[in-house]
């Protein structure tokens, strides 16, 4: 932290005329100019309305300063430190409206609401160059809109005050604090530009003994950030109005709706409201619906407050803060809060609620940065989190652990519905217990006199924990997931591949999507199995009903057109090879995509788009390149059908390392007949492409592959120039390529080679 920043201009105050009232306090030595607001300050002439509204501490005083420095205008000034009506009243009763004036009114909060809309009302009728100057924590009340629309007003709000990257460096450089250009970029990050903020974290961070360490951590907590927030932002608040702020600081977006469920009352939209015009910083992300942010430093410090004044509420706040969120389907937080609350069968079950769109390919919240939050322990004791875990497992390709997870949740679901004393044992309840809703109640400013909860948010919470809860999960639908899993996994081989997904028919309900999944492997395995007749109504209807699941579609998809081509059928093969493309989401997991990638490899190369099979067949490589531990019959099944598709590429040597793969994948699939079938014609294919001249040899090249295939035709080279859209001399020259890679001199030759080679189709 020692390079160099931007030193900071110092203003070199002058008096400047005052013709009624004190004049502005002067700026300081050492501040920050604020050169880009002055402007338009000055510039605004036509306004009769100036309002400075901001929290405390965003320069607002200072730029009045700044600005009557600057404006040829004179200045009269009146600070407001309680109710000052009459002498407001008096005030504009003796400025004169003839000629240009500023009247500012500081710290205009404390006037009461109808005497500032009486005087905003005269202002907005003055002559031009007469400007009445509000300086508020807070937005004054009368019809800004109205004034805005004819050009009467001009604002300057926290976003406007809020520092730029130069003026932060500069007040940094002023405190003596020398920072890396990334490093102010972070201050004001976390600062948000608020300037007293800024001013304070520079402090903070030069009297540390390590001040990179420092940033990293810094937070509303620090001591000299604590003493402003605590008295200049919420000095103004009442009791009840603190306890308020405090406990739904727990929440990182407040909403009226929000803080009704974390306080378990109703009412909480005037006291949001209340919070607004006190001043708190808080920023509007949706004002229709009064949805606010809370500054993370001022959150910090309300946060930590609450862990040491109520302790004893923090896992009852975070609790409902996750039921609410999960009944409102804002997943990331629903966990974050779970887990602050130290509830895990809550994020069991929201964490299995992730993991379903997630297995069917549908955008969902990342399952990976979860994973970490929960050791061994959890998970073996908690069903929903253990098929969570096998699902992210077999999704991201580590089998083993998602088999050793599956044991997990079969055993919690066995100690689920295991008889004790006469009773069924189950999970704790998502909700906490009633003396611990009773405790967090509506604060006094909220509902006075009333602390019991609210009915309409205990039934929200109850609402919320029935959405958050798979459907009937007791036994039912956890045996369904885990006969799934285990049919997906087809760790014992075919026959209970296929009678696992039997079984999860019968224990889904009728409406299930998963009942594709079920289909789906059902078929996969009767074919698998030799018995392609069983399997082609199956996988049809698994293609047919598995509109909401990507991953399903893609694979049921893939599969027809891998039977298809496995009879020569290339329209149908073509047909639904497409259809598995379209269903492709950014959801669908790796060795998924480079199956369906070969099979459109091998069915383009078959037609003759060798641009287009090429193409596929890079990705699909590319994709089993990274040699996850998938599901067997998948990676078997990609292997082999790609290395058909590099065969028709010429690039034997790529075919024959994919079927080496694919022949020690197949073992690990008991009861497979067609895997080794395809896989002994695919090493055939690779051994008669072997004899050619070019099976070792160099690649044919796309250009020369399209001539070939053209070649057993009776075209002249002229007419299949024209077919191509190339000259007669380029496709002369592409022929004589192709007899020298397969070591022959005439048309009729190549013709036959290329058909023994696998290159070529049979006539």
């Amino acid at each position: 932290m020692v390079v160099d920043t931007v030193p900071a201009l110092v203003l070199h105050p002058t008096r400047h005329a005052t013709p009624s009232g004190p004049p502005p306090p002067l700026p300081g030595p050492g501040t920050v100019p604020r050169a880009r607001l002055v402007r338009r300050l000055v510039d605004a002439q036509d306004a009769r309305i100036a309002v400075l509204a901001a929290p405390a501490g965003y320069g607002k005083s200072t730029l009045v300063s700044e600005w009557a420095l600057r404006d040829d205008r004179p200045f009269a000034y009146v600070a407001l430190a309680g109710a000052h009506d009459e002498r407001l009243t008096r005030l504009l009763a003796r400025s004169a409206p003839a000629g240009g004036q500023v009247l500012v009114v500081d710290d205009a909060q404390h006037a009461s609401p109808d005497v500032l809309r009486g005087l905003l009302e005269t202002a907005a009728t003055w002559p031009r160059g007469r400007t009445l100057a509000l300086v508020s924590r807070w937005a004054p009340p009368g019809p800004i809109g109205r004034w805005r629309a004819h050009r009467r007003v001009v604002e300057i709000g926290p976003e406007d005050l809020a520092m730029t990257h130069l003026e932060a460096a500069m007040l940094v450089a002023a405190t003596g604090l020398r920072l890396e250009p990334a490093q102010v970029d972070l201050l004001l990050g976390r600062t948000q530009g608020w300037p007293a903020a800024l001013y304070l974290a520079a402090r903070t961070l030069a009297q540390a003994p390590d001040p990179q360490l420092a940033l990293g951590a810094l937070s509303g907590g620090e001591p000299l950030l604590a003493s402003f927030l605590r008295d200049d932002v919420l000095g103004a608040l009442t009791p009840g109005q603190r306890a308020f702020a405090r406990r739904c600081s727990v929440l990182e977006e407040l909403s009226a709706p929000a803080c009704d469920a974390v306080l378990d009352t109703h009412g909480s939209g005037p006291a949001l409201e209340e919070l607004v015009r006190r001043g708190l910083p808080l920023t509007a992300s949706d004002a229709c619906t009064l949805r606010l942010a809370v500054h993370p430093l001022l959150a910090g410090m309300l946060r930590a407050e609450r862990a040491r004044v109520e302790p004893e509420l923090e896992s009852t706040l975070q609790r409902r803060a996750a039921l609410w969120h999960a009944a409102e389907a804002h997943p990331r937080p629903a966990l974050t809060h779970a887990l602050a609350a130290g509830d895990t069968p809550l994020a069991g079950r929201l964490l299995w609620a992730l993991a379903r769109p997630a297995a069917a390919g549908l955008p969902t919240e990342p399952l990976e940065p979860w994973m970490p939050r929960f050791d061994a322990r959890a998970v073996a004791a908690n069903a929903p989190l253990a098929l969570a875990v096998a699902t992210h497992r077999l999704l991201t390709g580590r089998r083993a652990a998602a088999e050793r997870a599956l044991d997990a949740a079969e055993r919690a679901l066995a100690a689920r519905t295991a008889p004790a004393d006469g009773r069924a044992t189950h999970a704790a309840t998502p909700s906490g217990p009633a003396d611990e809703r009773a405790t967090v109640g509506a604060t006094p400013d909220v509902r006075a006199g009333e602390r019991a909860a609210h009915p309409a948010a205990t039934a929200a919470n109850e609402r919320a924990a029935q959405l958050v809860a798979p459907p009937g999960f007791a036994c039912d639908d956890g045996a369904a997931a885990v006969a799934l899993l285990r049919a997906c996994l087809a760790q014992h081989g075919l026959e209970d591949m296929a009678a696992d997904a039997a079984q999860a028919r019968t224990l889904l309900p009728p409406w299930s999507p998963w009942h594709a999944l079920a289909l789906l492997l059902a078929g996969v395995a009767a074919h698998l199995g030799g018995d392609a007749d069983a399997a082609a109504p199956l996988l049809e209807e698994a293609a047919d009903r598995a509109d909401e699941l990507p991953v399903v579609a893609a694979l049921a998809h893939a599969q027809l057109a891998l039977t298809a081509a496995d009879r020569d059928a290339w329209d149908e093969a073509a047909e639904c090879a497409a259809t598995a493309h379209a269903a492709l989401t950014t959801g669908v997991p790796g060795a998924v995509r480079a199956l369906v990638l070969a099979t459109g490899a091998v069915v383009a190369a078959q037609r003759g788009d060798i641009a287009q099979a090429r193409h596929d067949a890079v990705d699909a490589r590319r994709l089993l390149a990274a040699r996850t531990d998938f599901v067997p019959w998948v990676l078997a099944e990609a292997e082999i059908w790609l290395a058909r598709a590099e065969i028709l590429l010429s690039d034997g040597p790529a075919a024959r390392g994919g079927l080496t793969r694919a022949a020690h994948l197949q073992p690990r699939v008991p009861g497979d007949r067609t895997l080794e079938r395809w896989i002994h014609d695919g090493w055939a294919r690779a051994d008669a492409f072997a004899e050619t001249a070019t099976g070792d040899g160099p690649m044919l090249t796309n250009a020369e592959l399209r001539v070939l295939r053209l070649l057993p035709s009776h075209m002249s080279f002229r007419e299949i120039g024209q077919r191509l859209h190339v000259s007669t001399n380029t496709v002369k020259t592409q022929a004589l390529a192709v007899y020298r890679k397969l070591d022959v001199s005439c048309r009729s030759d190549a013709v036959a080679r290329g058909r023994s080679a696998g290159l070529i189709g049979e006539a």
